[in-house]
């Protein structure tokens, strides 16, 4: 996520500058939802703690960052074009895992979801790309 300049065009839309449009309409210079800036590295590992408390390992951990990210990412959508990006996704996913896997898969990254929106609800930005360094 690049952090908007005061001299960058607005995210609205509105082809005015950051500075002179939603910058302003914020007291504490937010985005025009007033949402806090957030860092989101963080948020991410925020969403998957429940995960990442079950699965402690460290060989889970880049999997659950990675599931949370989808999640994020997924609640974007409408719930028809979620359903579809969930149905792609599972095709992708090794013939070896049976449906009783792969319905848990999905049921984490359905809670996962619920724990973004509930956590991050004005946030409405997808994350492009994720860099773990562990």
């Amino acid at each position: 996520m690049t952090k908007i300049g005061r001299n960058d065009l607005c995210p609205c839309g509105s082809g005015r500058k950051y500075k002179k449009c939603c910058f302003q309409k914020s007291e504490q210079g937010y985005a025009s939802n007033n949402a806090p800036p957030i860092k989101l590295s963080e948020a991410i590992l925020q969403i998957a703690e429940p995960l990442m408390n079950k699965y402690p390992k460290r060989e889970h951990i880049t999997v659950l960052i990675d599931l949370a990210v989808f999640a994020w990412n997924i609640s974007l959508a409408s719930g028809e074009k979620r359903e579809e990006i969930e149905d792609k996704v599972i095709e992708l996913m090794p013939e070896e895992l049976d449906a009783v896997d792969i319905a848990a898969i999905v049921e984490q990254a359905d809670m996962l979801v619920e724990r973004k929106n509930k956590l991050y609800p004005a946030r409405e930005y997808r994350v492009l790309r994720y860099f773990n360094a562990a």
